[in-house]
């Protein structure tokens, strides 16, 4: 039977596997997974979710910290604080944060008990090991749910001492589709809702103030460029900015855009009235949801280039296996595969006409030419006929790209 010391410094030694890039991985995946089956209805919720994997890969290494050092107290990762202001902000009830910490503690034990009961010692030794991991686990998570809770509950009250809480809360009910006078929504929004908007979501790979700050910089530039006469902006969660802006009837082009690094932009069309609020906002969601699937994710994203683009890769794998069925060897990963994309591409966008083609690529129409014949080729016999059906999946793989195309296995 081992001595105490030599239990930890065994114990130190098999968490330390967890530690590793695939271990941490495997791990994360599965805790969220049962995390997003207890809770569906936030399944499609990309920032959410994104602000998730980031706490439970956080609190996994800080977990693996308390259980193999003497220190008992427990300071909270700032990824698992980012969360439960997030659910304070999107004003979201308690219950989530419990599910999301009953659920995890549920997982995470049984992934100790797995990894424990694997380890090649003695049956007395592995109970040994796991009573005690089992006391630290609990204890910890006792702590951590206390705290985070405490977070929740400080942010939530500091949103209700101010307007922006009123305009939140107006703004989540539009949003559910609740019924409410647009006149009356408008004045707790200090935003009229009978004109035309567009919405847009910002977000950033980084907790911190300066990003927060960026976006919302960022939302007043653009508000500036389409020449809108007002906006409105809540946060959407700790790294996150929903915005609308009170735009004219149509927007022709948008204006470039940048963005300081790590922050990306999405933007619905404009619409109208208080279902064009919502609207515009869900299709600035939906241009969110394309830019986190991409490879690599996009940094400005507009739902009128994407819209085809986010039908058609709702199911992720049977857009892939269209692509593939449908490009065939023109889906390698080959430049000269993506030249030929590119122009084949540009080709039927201008109605299958070389001269548009050619001034649009700034090439010889001849070149055009000898590149689509040799793009079609390279396209499966059975598809070449097909026009619209490679015009799909080119904008499709245009979109996504390639290392998104690769990211899956043919068999997929």
């Amino acid at each position: 039977m081992m001595e105490a010391d030599e239990l930890s410094d065994w114990i130190g030694r098999i968490t330390s596997q967890m530690l590793t890039p695939a271990s941490m991985s495997a791990i994360v995946e599965r805790i969220n997974t049962t995390i997003i089956d207890s809770l569906p209805e936030l399944s499609s919720d990309d920032e959410f979710r994104r602000d998730l994997d980031a706490s439970t890969r956080g609190q996994v290494r800080a977990f693996i910290a308390a259980a193999t050092t003497e220190d008992t107290a427990y300071q909270p990762p700032a990824e698992a604080v980012a969360l439960a202001r997030t659910v304070a902000r999107r004003g979201m009830d308690v219950q989530v944060l419990l599910r999301v910490y009953g659920s995890g503690r549920t997982t995470a034990i049984s992934i100790l008990n797995e990894i424990v009961q694997s380890a090649p010692v003695d049956p007395e030794e592995k109970m040994a090991a796991l009573v005690q991991l089992w006391e630290s686990a609990v204890k910890w998570l006792e702590l951590s749910t206390d705290v985070l809770l405490s977070a929740f509950t400080q942010e939530r009250e500091a949103l209700l001492r101010g307007t922006s809480a009123r305009r939140a809360e107006t703004a989540h009910a539009i949003l559910a589709g609740d019924s409410i006078d647009t006149d009356t929504a408008s004045q707790r929004l200090e935003y009229s809702l009978r004109r035309w908007h567009t919405a847009v979501v910002l977000w950033s790979d980084q907790d911190d103030l300066r990003s927060f700050t960026n976006m919302e910089a960022i939302a007043a530039r653009l508000t500036h460029a389409i020449r809108g006469s007002g906006s409105l902006s809540i946060p959407s969660g700790a790294r996150g900015l929903w915005t609308w802006i009170s735009t004219p009837a149509e927007i022709t082009r948008l204006p470039e855009l940048s963005t300081q690094p790590g922050v990306h932009v999405a933007l619905g069309t404009c619409l109208r009235g208080r279902d064009g609020f919502r609207q515009s906002h869900n299709e600035a969601i939906a241009a969110q949801h394309v830019a986190n699937m991409s490879r690599p994710s996009i940094a400005v994203t507009s739902f009128a280039d994407v819209e085809t683009a986010y039908l058609l890769g709702r199911d992720a794998t049977a857009c892939r296996r269209f692509i593939r069925r449908t490009l065939g060897g023109l889906a390698d990963n080959t430049e000269t595969a993506e030249r030929l994309r590119e122009t084949l591409r540009a080709y039927l966008m201008c109605g299958a006409s070389p001269a548009r083609a050619s001034e649009e690529l700034h090439v010889h129409k001849n070149t055009v030419r000898y590149r689509v014949e040799q793009a079609f080729n390279l396209i499966n016999p059975g598809r070449r006929s097909d026009h619209v059906a490679i015009e799909l999946a080119l904008r499709c793989l245009d979109t996504f790209g390639i290392d998104w195309l690769l990211s899956s296995t043919p068999s997929d």
